[in-house]
C-alpha cells in the first residue's frame, strides 16, 4: 500500500499529558494505538481502555516519562504517530547504575512511514535525552519497519527476543505431573512456597535473587559498562507490586526453599480479570546458579501451570518472553508446548554518534 502524502514542514508535535488531556485527544490516541496493535497482533483482543489510561496517568515508578503526539498539521485533526522517552528518576534505586541510559519508543501510522517522520522526531528526542545526562538510549520494536529504521541509523543490535505462547488446550498434563514428581524426588528436602503480591518473608534475599537472575539473562551485548543493570531492593519490589495492583493486575509467585532456608529458585505470573483475562503473563523465572541441574525450574513451571488451571478458569493462553539465545529456558518452554508467536529486537544508540549521523541527513 502506497503511503499517504506527508509534508514534514507542516507537522505539529505536542506534549501529551495524560492527566490533563481531553476525551477527544484520548480518543485519537486510543484509535491509533489500537490500529498499531492490530498490525502486529491481529487476532488478539484489545486492551481495556480505562486500564490503559490509568497506566499512563500513573507512569512508571522508576522513570521520568515524556510523551509526544505527532499530528499532520496545526489543526490537530489527524494523529500520525506518538513517541515516548524515559530516563531514570534521581530517587530511583536504578539511577546510580543507569543514569546514562534512556529508553525511546516511536510509533508511526503505517500510512505515513518511510517519509522521514521518524528521523525528524528522533532528532528532537536525541537532544532532549542528552540534556538529561543520557549518553545512550535503547529502542525495542516488534515492527519490521522499526527494525529497518534502527539498522539504517547504525544502531547496535543488543537482543533478539520472542513472545512465545502456550495455549491451554494443548498442554500435556502428564508431562507437567511428571516434572512435579521428578522435582519432589530429586529434592526431597526442598519445599515450594506460593504467595500473592510482595511477601515480606526473606524479602532481602528474594530481591538479591531477582537481581542476579535478571542480570544473568543473556543478551547480544558484551559487558562493557554500558549495559542496563537491574537492581531490586525491598522498596523497589514493593513499589512494583503496588503499581501492578493500581493497574488491575495481580502478581503470584512460587519459590523453592532449600533445607537450610535459602531461596533457590522462583517463577511468577501476573494477570488481570479486567484487562484481557484470557491471557496470563509470565514474569521472571529462574534458579540460582549453585542450585541448577536438579529440575527445580521444571518443578516451578509445572506447579504454576497447575495453579493457573485450578484458579484462573478464563485462561486461554500464557505469554512468555525469552531471548532467542536463552537455550536453557527455551528448552523448558518448548517441551511444555510454547510456540514462537512474535519477535522483537532491541537496539542501542550512542547519542553523540547519532547526532553526528543525523546532521548529515
Amino acid at each position: 500500500m502506497n503511503p499517504k502524502t506527508l509534508d514534514l514542514a507542516r507537522i505539529s508535535i505536542m506534549d501529551f499529558k495524560p492527566k490533563e488531556s481531553s476525551k477527544e485527544l484520548w480518543e485519537q490516541f486510543h484509535q491509533l494505538y489500537e490500529k498499531l496493535r492490530i498490525e502486529i497482533l491481529p487476532k488478539d483482543k484489545l486492551n481495556n481502555r480505562d486500564i490503559f489510561e490509568k497506566r499512563l496517568i500513573l507512569g512508571e515508578p522508576d522513570y521520568h516519562t515524556t510523551i509526544w503526539l505527532v499530528f499532520k498539521d496545526k489543526t490537530l485533526k489527524e494523529l500520525l504517530g506518538f513517541c515516548s522517552f524515559d530516563w531514570c528518576r534521581e530517587d530511583s534505586e536504578l539511577y546510580k547504575e543507569n543514569k546514562e541510559i534512556g529508553f525511546v519508543d516511536i510509533r508511526i501510522d503505517c500510512d505515513y512511514r518511510r517519509q522521514g517522520l521518524g528521523t525528524n522526531i528522533l532528532k528532537k528526542i536525541t537532544h532532549k535525552l542528552k540534556d538529561k545526562g543520557c549518553k545512550y538510549f535503547e529502542v525495542t520494536t516488534y515492527y519490521p519497519s522499526g527494525m529497518n529504521f534502527c539498522e539504517k541509523l547504525e544502531a547496535k543490535l543488543t537482543n533478539i527476543e520472542a513472545q512465545n505462547r502456550l495455549y491451554f488446550d494443548t498442554i500435556n498434563w502428564q508431562l507437567v505431573d511428571d516434572w512435579i514428581e521428578e522435582g519432589k524426588k530429586k529434592n526431597p528436602e526442598v519445599k515450594i512456597e506460593a504467595f500473592f503480591g510482595a511477601s515480606e518473608e526473606q524479602i532481602e534475599e528474594y530481591c538479591k535473587l531477582m537481581t542476579e537472575l535478571e542480570n544473568e539473562a543473556p543478551t547480544l551485548e558484551e559487558e562493557d559498562g554500558k549495559k542496563f543493570k537491574e537492581i531490586y531492593t525491598p522498596k523497589r519490589y514493593r513499589e512494583f507490586v503496588e503499581h501492578l495492583k493500581e493497574t488491575s493486575y495481580t502478581l503470584y509467585t512460587f519459590r523453592t526453599i532449600e533445607s537450610n532456608g535459602n531461596i533457590s529458585g522462583m517463577t511468577e505470573i501476573f494477570f488481570s480479570d479486567e484487562n484481557i483475562p484470557e491471557q496470563v503473563n509470565t514474569g521472571l523465572t529462574g534458579v540460582k546458579s549453585i542450585y541448577r541441574g536438579r529440575g527445580l525450574g521444571k518443578w516451578l513451571k509445572a506447579s504454576m501451570l497447575h495453579f493457573i488451571k485450578e484458579n484462573l478458569p478464563k485462561t486461554e493462553y500464557i505469554v512468555t518472553g525469552n531471548a532467542d539465545h536463552n537455550a536453557p529456558m527455551l528448552s523448558i518452554n518448548t517441551r511444555l508446548g510454547f510456540k514462537h508467536y512474535l519477535q522483537r529486537r532491541s537496539y542501542k544508540f550512542t547519542i553523540d554518534k547519532l547526532i553526528n549521523l543525523l546532521q548529515e541527513k
